[in-house]
């Protein structure tokens, strides 16, 4: 089996982008990684860029046959100790902030982590099997019943962030999302809420069940999105495409389909 890859990432109704997505591989695997910077007036767009640089950076170094469910965490916790001395440099202090998500593949194994309300779904049998769980005010109200898990997507406090890279920690704020072990044909997401704010999962799921590989599948939920969405000042809209396929890996330099704008 092989993985195949997928990203976009494109401005939506803004003048700029602020979200930077990035794939690479090393000797410890494939590593993808997304965010959603915050701040405005180039801020966040600073500070996203700043994490997918120093995460990609420092897997590529990462041995191979490493941790990568330990790994995943270092990489996020090195980021954020990066984009802190950024914010000092360029005094921006509590200025530069981001979401991020980050998922690690290693043969048939997958590690991740995030932070914020960019999302990381996994798919099995055209289904979503599991979700990453904002970190957000709207998901805290779902999580202690207040609210419906359907009523997050245009809740008044749905900006508002618990988690940020580029705050203060006096713990790690990124949070472990347990995956289960891929199987042929599951399928991974990693998105921001431009992304998401437009798409529901069933209809994740219906494109899903009707595409053959990862390209295709989010070249029809960007179409959806756009739909939907266009006249509404839509935000940045980002997303990683992922599916275990079959057949072997053909060798090529950069496995990655980029969408075009």
């Amino acid at each position: 089996m092989r993985w195949d890859i997928a990203i976009l990432s494109e401005p939506g109704e803004r003048e700029n982008n602020e979200d930077c997505v990035a794939v690479t591989s090393g000797d410890a695997g494939i590593c993808t990684v997304l965010c959603d910077g915050l701040g405005g007036h180039d801020a966040g767009e600073v500070a996203s860029k700043c994490v997918c640089d120093s995460v990609t950076a420092a897997f590529e170094k990462a041995p191979e046959g490493a941790d990568i469910g330990e790994l995943v965490c270092e990489l996020l916790q090195n980021a954020q100790d990066e984009l802190m001395k950024m914010q000092i440099e360029l005094d921006k202090q509590n200025g530069m902030k981001t979401t991020a998500c980050c998922l690690l593949i290693q043969d048939g194994k997958t590690a991740a982590a995030y932070v914020g309300d960019s999302r990381i779904y996994q798919f099995r049998k055209n289904k979503v099997l599991l979700r990453s769980s904002d970190h957000s005010t709207p998901q805290y109200l779902v999580n202690i019943g207040e609210i419906k898990e359907r009523d997050i997507r245009h809740h008044p406090d749905r900006n508002k962030l618990l988690r940020v890279m580029g705050s203060e920690w006096e713990t790690p704020r990124y949070q472990r999302l347990k995956l289960e072990e891929p199987v042929c044909g599951d399928a991974f997401l990693l998105c921001t809420d431009g992304f998401w704010e437009w798409i529901e999962e069933k209809d994740m799921e219906r494109f899903l069940k009707r595409t053959s590989c990862s390209e295709e599948w989010l070249n029809t939920m960007k179409k959806f999105i756009y739909a939907r969405g266009r006249g509404n000042r839509m935000d940045n809209l980002s997303a990683i495409a992922i599916m275990r396929v079959e057949g072997d890996d053909d060798g090529e330099d950069d496995p990655v389909r980029r969408m075009p704008e």
